[in-house]
């Protein structure tokens, strides 16, 4: 650098400049060629058809969502990950929702337990637990529905629509009130 010395300050300054702009293009270049050799290492080309399945539960496509997991178990069985995928497979049947083809407690309650049996160590276990508990439970609750409904389906009905009448009065007794201390707040 004591070359730099007898060189007029507006040169140095353009010379600092270019090398401080080689070494960040140089920084950048290194960084983006690390990146590329990890999509390259086949643990994260495994973990990428893992994480489009979860993209595709997200949007609503349980069916491919499912395919994958499956393939991902296929293809992958001892991955760190295989646990994650047998799980989300499971899960997936107690996603209540209209598109979801596999939405069903009674296999997801065979699947959860088949997971705690095929999968002791994983972090899981007590998840897969507590939805089993879950599940009975809910079982047990529309065994209870079911019959009661059955008995005095006409008396409930109109019990219900009187429940909602009333709610429907204190809600408009409450508006008002809540406009009167609105006008008592302006004043």
């Amino acid at each position: 650098m004591s070359y730099l010395i007898n060189v007029p300050i507006k040169k140095r300054k353009l010379i600092l400049l270019i090398g401080f702009l080689l070494l960040f293009v140089l920084i950048l270049g290194c960084s983006h060629q690390n990146y590329s050799r990890q999509t390259d290492d086949p643990y994260y080309r495994e973990l990428t058809l893992f994480r489009k399945a979860g993209e595709l539960i997200d949007a609503g496509n349980y069916t491919q969502a499912h395919d994958l997991y499956r393939q991902f178990l296929k293809k992958y069985p001892k991955h760190p990950y295989t646990d994650d995928a047998a799980y989300r497979i499971a899960y997936l049947h107690v996603i209540a929702d209209e598109a979801n083809p596999y939405y069903d407690y009674q296999k997801a309650r065979v699947l959860f337990q088949n997971f705690i049996e095929n999968y002791q160590n994983s972090h899981y276990i007590t998840a897969c637990k507590n939805w089993i508990s879950l599940l009975e439970l809910s079982q047990d609750d529309s065994k209870i529905t079911v019959k009661s409904m059955d008995t005095d389906t006409g008396q409930a009905r109109a019990k219900l629509m009187l429940e909602i009448e009333r709610l429907r009065e204190e809600n408009k007794k409450l508006r008002q009130d809540l406009e009167q201390l609105q006008k008592a707040l302006e004043r």
